[in-house]
């Protein structure tokens, strides 16, 4: 077989499917009961009936050619993304492999491989859920902290200590800048003033467990993380509250019921947060802190900053915001997901700068 036949046909085929692969296991995260959780992300469930539509380490896109894209045992339509997940990651292999083979050389593509996995897994999940998983970015900062010591070529370096500083520049510049932008919208955009016109269920508890992050629910549509509304010290929430219940107790309310960081104020008595397990109740408004972005995208920028640096995560913010602004006039939904955008960013920057 002719060399050339080898490096331009079978080797990316091959590179293909290996990224299909990353994309069938990257649906399985996004899609477990827990996100993020690579180990429970290695079956593939119906959200329908919960029966595993395979092993994501079987072949990638084979099920949904033979099946069209439905269960086989319900008959149920699967998400189209399945398909369009494992099709973006296959794809983004494919195009880091012809930019990095050569130089600056295998694990400089290793790495990207890498870093893109766990863009596009967190993005996903961003856009599904509206929160970007700790597993995936706090990882993603340690891994891309110890690429940049393997392939130094990342960052443009010869040296793995040169390489380690520079990842470590981009952790710290993707940090501050994006915490001091979130920081500014609080300040800019205030508060969000939910209103209802009847009394409406409002809970305040750890769904999963203790290991969980502390959920606010308003109401059936309003979910707020407890670290993203009281992310400042001062921040508070006012709960125009009818009904109160706290660890099961119910509770009298004759004035106010305020919410801050570290616990609850019920007519000015406070009561620590470490104390109570759940809190519920009926409720007529809320005054809620806005935040610009959420804290997840400060550590999601953070990880773009560990593998590829510091230039890389402003070329990711601006991009991100440039495309964001203008969108908001035309998308109803409530709330975008920030960080597909700086991923767009990020693989930009790669691009531009290893074509």
């Amino acid at each position: 077989m002719p060399p050339e036949v080898a490096s331009n046909i079978l080797i990316p085929a091959a590179v293909f499917l290996l990224g299909g692969w990353v994309g069938s296991i990257i649906n399985g995260i996004v899609h477990s009961p827990n996100p993020g959780s690579i180990r429970r992300g290695l079956v593939l469930r119906c959200p329908n009936c919960t029966t595993p539509v395979r092993q994501a380490l079987s072949p990638p896109f084979v099920s949904s050619i033979l099946h069209r894209g439905k269960c086989k045992t319900c008959r149920h339509q699967l998400p189209r993304q399945y398909l369009i997940v494992e099709l973006l990651t296959a794809t983004v292999f494919v195009v880091i492999w012809l930019l990095f083979s050569q130089s600056p050389g295998l694990w400089a593509a290793y790495s990207l491989w890498l870093l893109c996995s766990l863009m596009i897994a967190a993005a996903y999940v961003d856009y599904d859920q509206l929160v970007i998983p700790d597993k995936i970015t706090l990882r993603g900062i340690g891994a891309g902290f110890i690429a940049s010591a393997i392939a130094p070529g990342l960052h443009g370096e010869f040296t793995w200590y040169n390489g380690m500083f520079s990842s470590a520049v981009g952790i710290v510049t993707g940090f501050v800048v994006l915490w001091a932008i979130l920081i500014a919208g609080k300040i800019l955009f205030g508060r969000i003033n939910h209103k209802f016109s009847e009394s409406v269920d409002f809970s305040i508890d750890q769904p999963g467990g203790e290991d969980d992050p502390i959920l606010i629910s308003l109401g059936p549509n309003h979910k707020y993380l407890w670290h993203e509304v009281f992310y400042r010290r001062w921040d508070k929430m006012r709960i125009a509250v009818t009904g109160l219940h706290v660890n099961g107790q119910s509770v009298a309310v004759q004035k106010e019921f305020v919410t801050v960081r570290d616990g609850f104020l019920i007519d000015g008595e406070k009561i620590e947060l470490h104390t109570v397990s759940d809190i519920s109740g009926k409720c007529t408004g809320a005054l809620v802190p806005r935040e610009a972005l959420g804290f997840g995208n400060v550590k999601f920028v953070s990880m773009i900053g560990a593998f590829i640096g510091w230039q890389a995560v402003l070329i990711a913010i601006l991009t991100a915001f440039g495309i964001v602004l203008p969108l908001r006039r035309f998308v109803r939904r409530k709330k975008i997901s920030f960080s597909p955008f700086l991923a767009f960013g990020a693989f930009v920057f790669i691009l531009f700068k290893f074509l």
